[in-house]
């Protein structure tokens, strides 16, 4: 069990790492463009192609980000009104239903995906495919949290853990 959690602790660094270097790189290059476009009259061909796509990828590490630290949207309107132990099973149960989602819509990534490799990006020298890898990679990452979820939350024993912070 201690080197199931050393491997989420060493995947979350490069998930934020990634996450990190993705929003910089966005930041930079936008910034570049604003700065060559009304300072010195020239645009960069490349620079909203690539913030557009780098936004994807972002998007796409983010869901797994949102799903470890819990931040994704509930309506807990009625979520909050139960005991523990059925707060505890609805919690449970809206995660399955989330991986559901995520793992159907990993072959459906991975097909989506296969089928833009042949197609070159707009202004970056690199495949559509390669953009949209980030598809299959999202979802897995994602479901992989949420297994570690539902198993934490099945496992934990009285009030501590995810559903007492929601409380």
């Amino acid at each position: 069990m201690a080197s199931l959690k050393k491997l989420n602790d060493v995947l979350s660094k490069l998930e934020e790492w990634l996450l990190l270097c993705g929003l910089g790189a966005m930041f930079i290059v936008l910034l570049v463009q604003v700065i060559s476009r009304y300072l010195f009259n020239y645009s960069l061909i490349w620079s909203e192609v690539f913030a557009r796509y780098m936004y994807l990828w972002i998007v796409f590490l983010g869901i797994s980000f949102g799903v470890r630290n819990k931040k994704h949207i509930r309506v807990s309107i009625l979520y909050d009104h139960y005991p523990l132990p059925i707060r505890k099973l609805m919690y449970v149960f809206l995660d399955l239903m989330a991986l559901v989602f995520f793992v159907i819509q990993i072959p459906v990534g991975i097909q989506f995906c296969q089928g833009y490799f042949a197609v070159p990006a707009a202004g970056l020298p690199i495949s559509m495919g390669f953009v949209y890898l980030v598809l299959p990679i999202g979802y897995t990452t994602a479901s992989l949290r949420l297994i570690a979820e539902i198993v934490t939350t099945l496992l934990e024993k009285g009030p501590n853990g995810p559903i007492k912070e929601e409380c």
